[in-house]
């Protein structure tokens, strides 16, 4: 998480993020009546996906969520899933599904971060959900003889409200209501922070040579705007090389820092000089801020609100 911080925090933003928690508490109760929500009526509904239009008879009872995204947006729907492809060592880097998660954690859902139809069919879905890069698409095809598949809307990196209403549709539920859930959460953090309001923002990882951006538009949740340069799609390997470091000259800057570079950037004179460094804000990922940020759901924007707010209200993470 980001570091520890003394702050302030108005009525506003903690009934706002009361607002999220509460999509928990929901999302739980509608999983223990074993639906996919009060109301969610039968028929057939259907959404166009990267691979085509994907259908679904009735309300799905057995989901299957190929990403850590999807467990949290169909939580925040009240769809509990029946498994959720990750590991052991990947929990600790989702805190905001624990107590929230009840499905199967089934590590073998990906083979090389690919979907197994074998290791999907075991756990009889009636829905599966996932995304382009775990799921090509003749994986999708042999997913689809198991169960209806969405692997996302694009190739690229969905927009988090997209896939909810999508996702909404699929399963019979109120995605509308989910995300203005978020919206509301997002106009009081940025409410706290009136200063930010238009600034610019990057959000990368550092990695060996480089800095490649991340979808940064989380950010935009405390009123920041994207850096002319900043690339959310990731659909290609954008990023600013090492030998250009004041190129990442937005007026915050957000650093997944993979590989321990922190100590390192700090001595640099480049870094020091960056509009972040002065004035503006710099803020460093742990592994579990990476996740909740770079595939956003309902759930981890209560926890990037609740960690990353104080912070920037601070001294903007510097210390």
């Amino acid at each position: 998480m980001l570091r520890s911080v003394t702050t302030r925090r108005t009525t506003a933003v903690l009934a706002a993020a009361a607002t999220l928690s509460g999509l928990t508490a929901c999302g739980s109760d509608a999983a223990d009546e074993g639906s996919a929500g009060e109301g969610a009526h039968a028929g057939t509904r259907s959404v166009d996906g990267v691979y085509g239009r994907v259908e679904v008879e009735g309300v799905p009872q057995r989901v299957v969520a190929l990403t850590p995204q999807a467990a949290d947006i169909l939580l925040s729907l009240g769809v509990q899933p029946v498994a959720v492809a990750m590991t052991a060592e990947e929990e600790p880097t989702y805190p905001w599904l624990d107590g929230a998660l009840t499905g199967e954690i089934d590590p073998h859902l990906l083979a090389g971060f690919v979907a197994s139809p074998e290791a999907v069919a075991a756990h009889d879905p009636d829905l599966i959900v996932g995304a382009a890069w775990a799921v090509p698409e003749d994986v999708h095809r042999q997913l689809e003889d198991v169960a209806p598949t969405f692997a996302g809307l694009t190739e690229g990196n969905d927009d988090w409200d997209d896939l909810a209403l999508a996702l909404a549709e699929l399963t019979g539920t109120d995605g509308a209501g989910v995300v203005a859930g978020v919206g509301d959460a997002c106009e009081a953090a940025a409410a706290e922070l009136p200063h930010l309001a238009g600034d610019t923002y990057q959000y990368v990882a550092a990695e060996q040579g480089r800095y490649r951006f991340g979808n940064g538009a989380w950010l935009e949740c405390f009123g920041l705007v994207p850096a002319a340069d900043q690339d959310n799609t990731q659909v290609g390997e954008a990023g600013v090389a090492e030998e250009n470091l004041t190129d990442l000259d937005a007026d915050v800057l957000a650093i997944f820092d993979r590989l321990g570079v922190r100590s390192a950037l700090e001595d640099d004179a480049r870094f020091t000089g960056l509009p972040s460094s002065n004035g503006g804000a710099v803020l460093w990922l742990d592994a579990a801020l990476a996740n909740a940020t770079n595939s956003p759901g309902p759930l981890s924007f209560a926890y990037v609100i609740e960690q990353v707010q104080p912070v920037l209200a601070s001294d903007g993470g510097r210390d």
